[in-house]
């Protein structure tokens, strides 16, 4: 993960959550920003997420 602003590896989670539910908020320590990302557990190509109830 980068900091889409200024590239840095610097970032850190700090909420499992954003505004929509695929998303985590993160911020960057090198400038200070945050951002959204889609959390990990959706980055998974399709199909090899255990299938749902």
């Amino acid at each position: 993960m980068r900091c889409p602003f200024c590239s840095s590896p610097a970032v850190e989670r700090v909420a499992q959550w954003g505004g929509q539910i695929i998303t985590a908020q993160w911020k960057c320590s090198a400038c200070n920003s945050y951002f959204e990302a889609v959390r990990e557990d959706f980055d998974e190509p399709a199909g090899t997420l255990p299938p749902v109830g």
